[in-house]
């Protein structure tokens, strides 16, 4: 049954990108190319129980650089996203240093054009991959021996995602982006049970890098992981834009103790055209 449900959800847009959907706007002539980059800031909100009962946040730095290639009816995006700082708690005021980096490529096709208010609205499917880090330093203390140690942990995911977007064209100048993304498989390290006496925990504090060969298979079923974005572009020139975005990620694990978090991120920056 769970291989049918990942079939279908595969098929669809695969199906999508074959079919010419006949109220889809003509092929334009020349290839678009854009480049993007934004700064704003990331209200992050986590529980990780392998390190901490207790809910952690932070309005902390954030960053985007992106670029997409529009192409007859087909968008390339290729995306990196970094975040940064000290989240906190109340209840258990710790040093805490968090790191939040993801790239990711997607290709969209464009299946239908609908007119709303006499404006068209473009919907498109797509599939993409992409990887998503969060990494978390923590001072731990043993206050009956006022004995303070560092504590590491981390959520790293490889992932196939499905993408749905409507672009709405405002007017003439202004235009509202909306993209979701579902991520159908992944393959996903943290840390296991034993913290800094466990052999393989020590591979990857020892070199981060180890944690994207510790991956272990994941389906959307498995654990929640979802993703939205909504931008706002209003032309300033004719070979630039200015970008507003909007930003949510959530993302659920249960290994090997259970892990939530949310970020909403508000960014604003520049988009040119060539």
């Amino acid at each position: 049954m769970k291989k049918s449900v990942l079939f279908l959800c595969v098929l669809f847009p695969l199906s999508a990108f074959c079919q010419n959907g006949q109220s889809a706007e003509p092929q334009q002539k020349e290839p678009v190319h854009s480049l993007g980059f934004s700064i704003g800031v990331n209200d992050f909100h986590f529980r990780d129980e392998y390190l901490s009962p207790h809910i952690f946040s932070k309005a902390m730095f954030s960053s985007r650089l992106s670029y997409q290639l529009q192409a007859k009816q087909y968008l390339h995006s290729i995306d990196l996203s970094y975040s940064c700082g000290h989240p906190n708690s109340a209840i258990q005021p710790r040093n805490v240093s968090e790191n939040i980096g993801s790239i990711s490529y997607a290709i969209s096709r464009i299946i239908d054009v609908e007119h709303i208010a006499g404006n068209p609205l473009k919907l498109s499917v797509g599939a993409g991959v992409s990887t998503f880090v969060v990494s978390t330093d923590f001072d731990a203390e043993d206050k009956r021996y006022s004995y303070v140690w560092n504590e590491q942990s981390w959520y790293c995911s490889n992932s196939l995602n499905l993408h749905l977007n409507g672009d709405y064209q405002l007017s003439n100048k202004t235009s509202l982006c909306m993209q979701f993304t579902l991520p159908v498989f992944l393959l996903v390290s943290r840390p296991e049970i034993g913290h800094n006496w466990n052999a393989e925990n020590m591979k990857v504090i020892d070199n981060f890098l180890n944690v994207e060969v510790q991956g272990k298979p994941e389906f959307f079923w498995d654990n929640v992981v979802l993703a939205g974005e909504l931008v706002y572009k209003q032309q300033l020139g004719d070979h630039y834009n200015l970008r507003l975005n909007y930003a949510f990620n959530y993302i659920a694990s249960d290994r090997p103790l259970s892990l939530q978090m949310y970020m909403n991120r508000f960014l604003m920056g520049f988009e040119f055209l060539f």
